[in-house]
């Protein structure tokens, strides 16, 4: 054991009691007991501590602080400056910085740490001339307190920004930002465009370079992991991996997607940059009620008070957590609005779901799972576990949590809690806040727009920016999300028929959506269309819209992913009165009856009975009195297959439909066959009719073999080519047909062991 002995004046106490202490050796944090502090009668302080040796431990030369010491009262400064709160920065100015277990350059070194490198600063003195700070920094898992230059050291926390101006900490009289500015040589060549069209606009911003040391293969590598970034189901075909829905409405993003978002270099603009934007701190300057409103702005906590009365307004208690927490409230905010989204209509904060009631989990904190009820249940159970009874408590302990176990473990930035590369805790490119791709960017956007409405996109910004090894000479561009088409491409055709007029557009079926407007005179309507099996767009008018004869102009317009459209196509149809007869393709005679539904003559003019008929477009059987057959499964004439005629009358073809005389919905083929025992693709989507030819839809199943397993979405279409989980909550690949894979299959990477009988994942190896 070793003892050692500092003596001050009483009066100097409080002042010099934390910078005492932070001068003891830089070992790995852990090994320093705790200190014996004991106040003598003759009004001078004893404190005394114990270390430990270890085969680890580093003794440190113990450092004299001279009475007239000329940085006395920074040091003073710079201890009340700790008071209440942390204070955090980054290594900087150099590709690598050495931190020392002694404040000086010829002590042994604890770690050489790339540029970007998160650390806590919890003292400041000054050796030979020279400023360093003792600091708190974490190297693979491990705490240690070492020593580091205040040359290489920057934080965005505004008080220590202001102490160092004030005692000229770095020998000049000029605003930080000013006399540091960005190093753009610090930076790969093909960021600084970027960076410097940011300063150009902002020249107060600072940008740091968080060099991770890991590769870009490596990384995309990881991120490709099943169920690690997801998009929602409805993007573009080129974002969407598959159309397996692994959280409910969210299926895997593709790789393309995936290195355009995760490239910061697409990020280094002014709706993207905020991601980048470091959160350990709380500034009083930036950080208003009135920002934070900003950031609430148009969603169910905008100037509302917390609907229990456990608080103040959102806005006011977002603001009194970061403080407390030392951290950004529009952070807070913005990742409040991301997980519960505009409305807040979701039962994670409803403090109703069966089970969990008078709980609440704003923060989704370990809300995952494959349904619904499954994601809803487990966010609750944390809740209930942390005691989060109250809308305070609940915004109170997620934002607790999420600063513990992000912000204050180097995940610092927005893109950090989505992308975990930085390595000072446990690895790399697993633990991540959210699995949603977009989140960080649309996070940011919201924080930048709070700083604009609240005039403070002036103010001094850090951002952290990763680099990686190895990456693309040029920023990743984003894949094709919409097959741009030429007015005239689309042909547009009407088809009359007893109730309606049925539109259609042919040649673009690549268009994420569309939709027909029909003119008259000055009015219009709009008509949103479906895609069949075939690819053609269509949609219909009724009769109540057609009552009017005149011309009518029908435009078909494309949809972008954005929301936007543009004109595809169009046609001109002169309408006459409402139909009640009309000739078809045999010569034979149509006419509405007063049921709505047509009958048949012949060029006799005896009406049809007992007989299929076809107008051009449909095909009709006319019963024995007449009518069309509606609603109805018969047989085909061949005396084999099973046929189906609608409600209108209509034979379906090609075309999944609900059968009202069985109640359950049946696929039939071109040929107006119903199918059975069978898997059919429609859309690109693998379907599964039973053996009754009923659709299997929401629910596990056995097919026609009774061996191989599926799962059916609500929709009926089957759980395909990736990873998800079982009724059990294990994991399970589905292959391109929407069988559960068993025995062993490889990603190229990896080797999985599935179940032989139920598919479930038992092991993997390389």
């Amino acid at each position: 054991m070793m003892r050692r002995s500092i003596v001050k004046k009483r009066n100097r106490f409080l002042a010099y009691l934390l910078s005492l202490l932070l001068l003891v050796s830089a070992v790995p944090f852990g090994y320093v007991n705790a200190a014996d502090i004991s106040l003598q009668d003759n009004a001078e302080l004893s404190v005394s501590e114990n270390v430990t040796e270890t085969d680890k431990q580093v003794e440190a030369e113990e450092v004299q602080i001279p009475e007239n010491n000329q940085w006395k009262e920074a040091q003073e400064a710079f201890t009340k400056l700790l008071y209440g709160h942390s204070l955090y920065a980054m290594l900087y100015k150099a590709d690598s910085v050495r931190v020392m277990e002694q404040p000086s350059d010829t002590a042994a070194e604890v770690a050489n740490l790339p540029s970007g490198y998160s650390l806590q600063l919890t003292g400041f003195v000054v050796v030979n001339n020279q400023a360093w700070y003792q600091a708190k920094v974490v190297v693979s898992d491990v705490l240690y307190t070492a020593y580091v230059k205040n040359a290489n050291v920057i934080s965005a926390n505004t008080g220590f920004r202001e102490w160092k101006i004030s005692y000229g900490i770095d020998r000049i009289g000029q605003r930080l930002s000013a006399a540091y500015g960005t190093n753009l040589d610090a930076f790969p060549e093909s960021y600084r465009p970027y960076i410097q069209s940011l300063l150009n606009q902002h020249p107060n911003w600072e940008f740091v370079p968080m060099n991770t040391g890991l590769k870009w293969a490596d990384v995309i590598r990881d991120e490709m992991s099943p169920r690690r970034n997801l998009v929602p189901s409805y993007s573009a075909p080129s974002w969407r991996a598959n159309d397996v829905e692994i959280e409910p409405g969210w299926v895997q993003a593709t790789d393309p997607i995936v290195r355009y978002y995760m490239d910061p270099r697409n990020s280094l603009n002014e709706e993207g940059v905020f991601q980048f934007e470091w959160l350990g701190f709380f500034n009083g300057n930036s950080h208003t009620e009135g920002g934070t409103e900003a950031v609430l702005r148009n969603t169910f906590m905008s100037h509302k008070g917390l609907e229990d009365g456990s608080g103040g307004t959102y806005a006011q208690v977002f603001c009194q957590i970061g403080q407390s927490l030392n951290v950004s409230p529009y952070f807070l905010a913005s990742r409040v609005r991301q997980e519960q989204g505009v409305k807040g209509d979701s039962l994670m904060i409803s403090g109703n779901y069966p089970g969990f009631e008078g709980y609440y989990n704003y923060f989704n904190i370990k809300a995952t799972g494959s349904t619904r009820e499954e994601i809803y249940q487990n966010g609750l159970t944390e809740a209930r576990d942390a005691g989060w009874t109250t809308r305070y408590e609940a915004l109170n302990g997620g934002a607790n949590k999420a600063t513990a176990n992000y912000i204050r473990r180097g995940q610092d930035t927005p893109y950090l809690q989505k992308f975990d590369v930085d390595s000072s805790y446990d690895g790399v490119c697993w633990h991540q806040y959210m699995t949603n791709l977009l989140a960080p960017t649309n996070e940011g956007k919201t924080v930048r727009s709070a700083y604009a409405a609240a005039g403070l996109l002036g103010n001094d910004f850090v951002f952290r920016v990763p680099v990686y090894t190895n990456m693309p000479s040029s920023a990743v561009p984003a894949p094709p999300v919409d097959h741009q088409y030429q007015d005239g491409d689309a042909k547009v055709g009407i088809t009359p028929s007893s109730k309606e007029f049925v539109f259609s557009a042919e040649g673009v079926s690549l268009a994420n959506g569309l939709f027909f407007a029909v003119y008259r005179n000055s009015e219009v309507k709009w008509y949103f269309a479906f895609k069949d099996d075939l690819g053609r767009w269509l949609s219909s008018m009724p009769e109540s819209d057609y009552s009017v004869p005149g011309t009518y102009y029908v435009d078909a317009y494309a949809v972008r992913l954005d929301g936007s459209y543009y004109k595809v196509g169009g046609n001109t149809f002169t309408l006459g009165a409402p139909r009640e007869s009309w000739t078809g393709p045999q010569g034979e005679t149509w006419k509405i009856d007063s049921d709505g539904l047509p009958r048949c003559y012949d060029a006799n003019g005896n009406q049809i009975k007992n007989a299929f008929q076809c107008d051009g477009t449909y095909t009709y059987f006319f019963q024995a009195d007449g009518s069309p057959m509606t609603n109805r499964l018969t047989y085909h004439p061949d005396g084999e297959n099973l046929i189906y005629f609608d409600e209108q009358g209509h034979e379906v073809f090609d075309h999944f439909q609900y059968c009202k005389d069985v109640k359950y919905t049946c696929y039939f083929n071109t040929y107006g066959y119903l199918r059975i025992d069978e898997i059919v693709f429609s859309g690109g989507k693998p379907y599964y009719l039973d053996k009754t030819g009923a659709m299997k839809q929401n629910e596990w199943f056995y097919f026609g073999n009774g061996v191989d397993i599926g799962y059916a979405n609500a929709d009926g279409s089957l759980k395909t080519g990736g990873w998800g989980t079982d009724p059990w909550g294990r994991q399970v690949f589905y292959h391109w047909n929407g069988m559960v894979a068993r025995g062993l299959i490889t990603d190229s990477v990896w080797y999985y062991h599935m179940d032989e009988k139920d598919g479930h994942l038992r092991g993997q190896f390389r």
